[in-house]
């Protein structure tokens, strides 16, 4: 069997963190670290740092968001049902009325 080579991820930014209520905190709390080298290594460094305290957040915050979108559809539909429900039940004690 041939052994693969792993790399690690890359850095990527997701909006949604930014919502989150102490996000600017952290990120202020990130770069204020003075660096050391050239200016880029020390972008690479706060980067590197960014991703290890947003990795916790990610997966307690924002974690397996497709299992909650389909959650909250089904609430929706179920929700609807009952209004449409209720809505035709109104409707029709209100004729039996008359």
């Amino acid at each position: 069997m041939e052994q693969r080579k792993s790399f690690p991820k890359s850095f990527r930014f997701y909006e949604m963190w930014m919502q989150y209520e102490t996000y600017n905190d952290l990120l202020t709390m990130i770069w204020s670290h003075p660096g050391q080298g050239y200016i880029l290594q020390h972008v690479l460094n706060i980067l590197k740092k960014l991703k290890t305290e947003l990795k916790p957040l990610n997966h307690e915050e924002f974690s397996d968001i497709s299992d909650r979108v389909k959650e909250s559809d089904q609430t929706m539909k179920e929700k609807q049902v009952n209004a449409l429900q209720n809505s035709f039940e109104e409707s029709f004690e209100a004729k039996n009325k008359l």
